[in-house]
């Protein structure tokens, strides 16, 4: 008991910057959990005043259940310190927890699954409805790629969102055409298939899509409105998955089919119908795939004057105009 009621007032203050959120929302669940052993504890001081003679048979009856559960999560909270788990591992690892035969444990760390995945979901929200990665320290299973193109202004961006991560505040990435992102598979909780983490990710990356399409055309109509009017019903049942004391993988994978379906509808609406891919399809293999033969054939003609000589250092310009 004395190293998990060291853990909670270490981490359970005010968040900080730099402060693990999954750390907090651990030792919170922890001390949700002991709420009753000190309920106990009180019944237990309150019955042996009134009954000075009360015997020690009487004591350990009523502590017994904790004398399963106390060591246990002893044992976790010094695990967590001693391996330094972070973000989803930390989901991992209390979710092996609650294999376990004792009701009293098992129920326990269910509890305390429950408010981590709190923060889990709050993360999702962002991601999946808004196309933000909001992430204290690196904790999520999705983080932007560090091998962005190089552009005007890649570095410059690139390097103030590494600063940002690296003092700990949130880092709420703006939606861009140029942004990269990718899984952090050792963040990824154990008891979620790559699969759904997957869906998770495309999600994500096409809101970001469609919110740079709206900010393209300075306006609000069209598809990223229509999907605008559906993320009211998408943060609804992502708070209805928060509230289930149990996490269950059938559930939370249909919920983000659910998301994935409708996003990916709105997302092909948007390539093929209001920017015609079809029609760009075809002017790439008209142009490049000798569609329209006629094309080359006119480079070719164009260009055989100067093709025909020894190439000089202007030879890859003047094939380049020519084209």
């Amino acid at each position: 008991e004395a190293i998990v009621c060291q853990f909670i007032p270490l981490t359970v203050p005010p968040l900080l910057p730099g402060s693990s959120l999954y750390l907090k929302a651990l030792a919170l669940g922890v001390d949700t959990v002991l709420d009753s052993y000190r309920q106990t504890l009180v019944r237990v001081e309150q019955k042996c005043i009134s009954e000075p003679q009360l015997p020690l048979s009487h004591l350990q009856h009523q502590l017994e259940d904790y004398q399963q559960l106390l060591p246990s999560l002893d044992a976790c909270v010094k695990l967590v310190h001693r391996n330094k788990l972070c973000g989803c591992q930390i989901l991992s690892h209390l979710h092996q927890q609650c294999s376990t035969g004792i009701p009293i444990i098992q129920r326990a760390y269910e509890r305390v699954l429950a408010t981590c995945h709190g923060v889990l979901y709050k993360q999702l929200s962002a991601w999946m409805l808004h196309g933000l990665l909001l992430d204290y320290q690196g904790e999520f299973f999705i983080e932007a790629a560090r091998e962005a193109p190089a552009e005007d202004h890649g570095d410059q961006s690139e390097g103030g969102d590494g600063s940002e991560a690296k003092e700990g505040t949130v880092q709420p990435l703006e939606p861009k055409s140029t942004s990269l992102f990718r899984i952090e598979h050792s963040l990824v909780p154990s008891y979620i298939p790559l699969r759904v983490i997957e869906k998770i990710l495309f999600v994500g990356e096409a809101v970001q899509i469609f919110q740079s399409q709206a900010q393209a055309q300075h306006t609000h109509m069209g598809v990223g409105s229509k999907l605008k009017s559906d993320q009211f019903r998408f943060g609804q049942m992502l708070a209805e998955l928060q509230k289930q004391p149990v996490f269950s993988l059938r559930e939370f994978e249909r919920t983000i089919d659910s998301i994935r379906d409708c996003v990916a509808e709105h997302l092909w609406r948007l390539l093929v119908e209001e920017s015609n891919l079809i029609a760009h399809l075809k002017t790439v293999k008209n142009f490049f795939l000798l569609g329209r033969g006629e094309l080359f054939l006119s480079f070719v003609d164009l260009a055989h004057s100067f093709m025909k000589l020894p190439p000089t250092n202007t030879t890859q310009h003047d094939v380049n105009v020519a084209f």
